[in-house]
């Protein structure tokens, strides 16, 4: 809240994370509509496993973290920290498969 790091550095504009959101093609939604439950669990967690799949490679291939002390140099960060959030249906309640990644802009290097 006062813009501290958890080392206690300050920061006064500091993004902390962004928010993506990855959705089942919807032609693939109304596919699931006539599976039943065992089948769209199945469904659903080849959906789930194909977001973890994807975070995975962005945190292989193209994460990075900045360090600004002495200049602006990109570090190699420990890992991405995030959180999944998996929604079935639309604000409007129709089907809907889509799931919410709350990406932390917080990366560890092997310095900290």
């Amino acid at each position: 809240p006062d813009g501290r790091t958890p080392t206690g550095r300050r920061h006064r504009h500091r993004r902390w994370g962004v928010e993506l959101v990855f959705s089942v093609p919807s032609r693939v939604g109304k596919a699931a509509e006539v599976l039943d439950d065992r089948q769209f669990e199945t469904f659903r967690k080849a959906a789930e496993k194909a977001v973890h799949d994807t975070m995975w490679r962005l945190e292989r291939h193209a994460a990075f973290t900045r360090v600004t002390a002495d200049g602006v140099k990109r570090r190699e960060p420990l890992g991405l920290q995030y959180t999944i959030a998996p929604h079935v249906k639309n604000r409007n309640g129709e089907l809907s498969l889509h799931f919410h990644v709350v990406l932390f802009s917080r990366g560890l290097t092997r310095d900290d």
